[in-house]
């Protein structure tokens, strides 16, 4: 099989898209270490519980909605557990995460502040329209890879 090369519009593409998943995820983090002491992933982890029924979520639904392996999340999960963020308990063969009131406060407080990053450097750098033009472009990638790509 003969490898084809990127064409030039592609290429530019692919830059600006590596530029993007390298830089700001590493701009949001900075930003919730500092202010917060979190990194972006266990932050992740607080939403993702948050938003699930009951606010309460398996470890293996957690891994899904992250896109963390289970030893990730079990490693954050161990350290949110010690600073009280979290209850962990079994639930028949599932290990299950709710948030403990410590974890719902840092959440509620540190929302705005990541939310306004991602204001300031996604959403507020989109022309008019862009913010669905985003989501139409990037949906069909999130897609292939959740249904293709191994699980990290």
């Amino acid at each position: 099989m003969t490898r084809k090369w990127l064409t030039p519009e592609e290429d530019e593409a692919w830059i600006a898209l590596m530029g993007l998943v390298g830089y700001l995820p590493a701009v949001l983090e900075a930003q919730l270490k500092s202010d917060w002491g979190i990194g972006r992933f266990e932050y992740g982890v607080l939403a993702a519980v948050a938003r699930a029924d009951g606010h309460t979520i398996s470890m293996l639904e957690l891994s899904e909605l992250t896109f963390g392996s289970i030893s990730r999340i079990s490693h954050a999960t161990s350290r949110m557990l010690d600073r009280g963020l979290i209850e962990k308990r079994r639930e028949g063969g599932s290990r299950m995460i709710s948030l403990t009131d410590a974890g719902w406060t840092l959440l509620r407080e540190s929302t705005p502040g990541h939310l306004d990053m991602a204001r300031r450097y996604v959403f507020d750098a989109l022309p008019d329209g862009g913010v669905a033009e985003l989501t139409r472009v990037l949906t069909p990638i999130l897609e292939r890879l959740t249904r293709e790509a191994p699980h990290p």
